[in-house]
């Protein structure tokens, strides 16, 4: 009890960042010894400013529970979701190729926006950015590595509108 307690973020339930680093070096290692696709979302809730300075922090922490069990709901067994910073996720798909990672993305993308926040009289839309890398592929030896290319994709979806995928393909 105490280690999942060590493992997991209080608020969302999800992995914490420090114990999913952990498990996506393991499985860094792992894709590289069998040669299997390892896929890595960012996932950052768009305008998450607004939600605090709008309706206050606990509306804020309604949207991360919300946004954190969309992303659960949909996971397979061997998939991780991490709370990895204040209002971002991240989602490691191991065995998933790049294409297979887009779909999943993009079925996130459009089930949170599908699913606002009702705060009093009020809906709140919520939507996310994304961005998605994939290794094998040159350029990316390290965990860094595909952590810093889904993070430039997240920069290109959030630059281009947000509420949008972006795929790591150069």
């Amino acid at each position: 009890q105490l280690q999942e307690l060590s493992n997991t973020d209080g608020l969302t339930k999800s992995t914490n960042r420090r114990h999913f680093m952990e498990l996506l070096e393991l499985e860094f290692l792992r894709a590289e010894r069998y040669r299997t696709p390892l896929s890595y979302l960012m996932i950052d809730i768009d305008h998450f400013k607004r939600f605090n300075d709008t309706y206050g922090h606990l509306v804020g922490d309604q949207a991360l529970v919300q946004v954190s069990k969309l992303l659960a709901a949909g996971l397979r067994k061997h998939d991780i979701i991490a709370r990895y910073g204040g209002e971002e996720f991240a989602l490691l798909l191991p065995h998933t190729p790049l294409q297979g990672a887009q779909i999943v993305a993009e079925r996130y993308r459009k089930e949170i926006e599908a699913q606002p926040l009702t705060v009093k009289s009020d809906t709140v839309p919520i939507t996310i950015s994304i961005g998605v890398s994939c290794c094998p592929k040159a350029g990316i030896s390290s965990v860094e590595d595909l952590i810093s290319h889904a993070d430039r994709a997240l920069y290109q979806a959030k630059s281009a509108g947000r509420n949008r995928v972006v795929v790591d393909e150069d």
